[in-house]
């Protein structure tokens, strides 16, 4: 039960304080009085502003509700739960989170410390702000709704209320947004949609593959034509190397032969030097020096010895005049030999110094001739290996071999433009398109994507299979309870001319008309009679949710002010019959509604 509220600074509102009763408490106030600010202080205190940052004034409440006097927003609300009466203050920031919000144990002053401290009616109604003003709050702006006949926001939530119980949750919107989103994976017709997109790109990519395989394998046709005419190309260097090797070898030949003629011109010329040498004569001239012939070497001094011998021999019979006379031609013999001797050794000296002198001269032409003859045998051998080589070939000429060389040379450089063409011509055909790998690697990652799309598309139809499932088992317990209460209390509030509420598969609301006994929809009644419809599946919501009776404190502001006299008075008496159920009811109004109530002038 709220016992007290203080609005030190709140709106137009300053140093404002209201005490409530249990039971109905009816706040009377003409328009413009400040009802609404009321209603929208409390609402704020438990829970704060919500959409604190919003431009538009009419959404902030912040901005809506900014003192006039210029003074810090505040203010606190006296709540009593579990028989102990808390205090409940909030100083007003920018935004939720910078609020001051304290609370208070009212009678000790100790402070309270809440699980969630700057949304305290969570503590104190069970509730998050959404579901307080779903089912305890209710504004003259939630029930009004339009002549136009077309669905408005309070037939969409008059709907979602009745199936899924909550105003602002509608099953099948639930229903569509999942089927809008299957749909974004695969269309109605199945040709359109992420998923589709997906395989259709796997398929695009499989066709770039086959494409791609067969670029492949023309690429390696074009590679081998490429390779046989590098081959045929090697294969005339080949050639061309022979033939250039065949004139070299050709021209190697020519020159050894003209060397050879050199060679055996010099060997003739040696040969020539070695005959006009004299040192074998010489030689044979030393050796007859050396040999005694007596009869050449034999001279007139040479019989002085004979004569020596033929006085000595006298002298034995006669006197020494023949000793003396031998002695004499003895020492002319003497003497005629050492001349002699002398003579020939000078001879012999003289012919020893010509002989070693044209020997060595000889010596020398004897090596260069053994040179030469080395040469000309290493290269008339050579002639040979060549000529042996040379032979096996055609062309012989130098005529021949350059007309050769230069055919097979044209050869090779039309093959290597062939070759160039060939390449270029490949590079422009395959620019820009994929290889075999790089496609094989898209598509595996564009399988495990299909895969991950067809996975979240099952989900989805797993999740709608699994929320149309759980939707009928909510039907056979909250809706059928929530649609029973509701039926009830219209009955009671339209004083009994509607007694029953259906909801069809297609969510259309009907009410059973008791009297004709015919289903009538909504849609086509009147906005009064729409307006207690709507209270009575409010209330009809309160008693199924909010388990403790101390936590129904329902807050209505002028949600009578299209009502008639007479659904004035069955509805009146419907809030009356509800206070079995409800703990408090704070009704603002711009007149008093119900007598015999705690009645607080504004």
């Amino acid at each position: 039960m709220i016992k007290e509220i203080y609005i030190k600074n709140f709106g137009k509102f300053q140093d404002f304080k209201l005490n409530f009763n249990s039971g109905i408490n009816n706040i009377v106030g003409d328009n413009e009085s400040g009802k609404t600010t009321i209603m929208d202080f409390i609402l704020m205190v438990f829970y704060g502003s919500g959409s604190g940052r919003k431009k538009n004034i009419l959404e902030n409440l912040r901005k809506k509700y900014d003192p006039w006097n210029g003074q810090q927003m505040q203010g606190y609300i006296v709540i009593t739960k579990d028989n102990i009466d808390y205090r409940v203050e909030r100083i007003f920031k920018s935004t939720d989170t910078t609020d001051i919000v304290k609370v208070y144990n009212n009678t000790t002053g100790e402070e309270i410390y809440l699980e969630d401290p700057k949304y305290p009616g969570v503590h104190f109604f069970s509730l998050s702000r959404e579901a307080f003003q779903k089912t305890l709050h209710i504004s003259s702006e939630e029930v009004a709704i339009s002549n136009s006949g077309k669905r408005d926001e309070i037939t969409e939530k008059l709907i979602n209320l009745v199936t899924s119980g909550d105003e602002d949750v509608s099953y099948k919107n639930a229903i569509d947004s999942l089927n809008k989103k299957i749909q974004t994976y695969t269309s109605l017709r199945g040709d359109k949609g992420i998923l589709e997109e997906a395989k259709n790109r796997l398929e695009d990519l499989y066709f770039l593959l086959e494409e791609a395989k067969k670029d492949e394998r023309d690429k390696l046709a074009l590679v081998d034509q490429i390779d046989e005419i590098k081959q045929d190309k090697e294969n005339i260097e080949k050639q061309l190397e022979k033939l250039r090797s065949h004139k070299e070898k050709k021209r190697d030949r020519d020159y050894i032969v003209n060397q050879i003629d050199k060679l055996e011109y010099q060997l003739a010329l040696e040969e020539e030097r070695l005959e006009s040498n004299k040192y074998k004569d010489l030689e044979e001239e030393i050796v007859k020096k050396n040999s005694k012939n007596v009869i050449t070497d034999f001279n007139l001094l040479d019989g002085s010895l004979i004569i020596a011998l033929i006085f000595l021999i006298l002298s034995k019979f006669s006197n020494f005049i023949y000793i003396g006379i031998s002695l004499i031609f003895l020492i002319l013999y003497i003497y005629n030999q050492n001349l002699k001797n002398k003579n020939k050794k000078a001879d012999l000296e003289k012919l020893n110094g010509r002989y070693e002198a044209d020997k060595d001269r000889a010596e020398a032409i004897f090596a260069r001739i053994d040179l030469l003859k080395n040469e000309l045998n290493y290269m008339n051998q050579a002639v040979s290996e060549l000529d042996y080589e040379i032979s096996r070939k055609n062309v012989l000429t130098y005529n021949e071999i350059d007309q050769e060389i230069s055919s097979l040379a044209l050869k090779s450089k039309t093959m290597e433009e062939n070759i160039i063409s060939i390449e270029s011509t490949a590079k422009e055909r395959y620019r820009g398109k994929e290889n075999v790998s790089s496609l094989e690697k898209d598509i595996e990652d564009q399988k495990d994507l299909v895969k991950k799309l067809e996975k979240e598309k099952n989900l989805l139809i797993m999740t709608k299979d699994m929320l149309v499932k759980s939707f009928k088992e909510i039907e056979n317990d909250f809706s059928k309870d929530l649609n029973q209460l509701a039926s009830k209390k219209i009955e009671e509030i339209t004083d009994g001319k509607y007694e029953k509420l259906l909801v069809d598969e297609n969510y259309n609301i009907r009410l059973l008309d008791k009297e004709t006994n015919e289903l009538k929809s909504w849609q086509y009644l009147s906005s009064g009679t729409i307006d207690q419809f709507y209270l009575a599946i409010r209330l009809a919501l309160i008693s199924l949710i909010i388990e403790e009776k101390e936590n129904r404190i329902l807050f209505l502001d002028d949600i009578f002010m299209r009502f008639d006299s007479n659904r004035e008075n069955h509805t009146k008496n419907i809030l009356i019959k509800s206070m079995g159920e409800l703990n408090q009811v704070l009704m603002f109004s711009n007149k008093v509604i119900i007598e015999n109530v705690n009645i607080i002038n504004i």
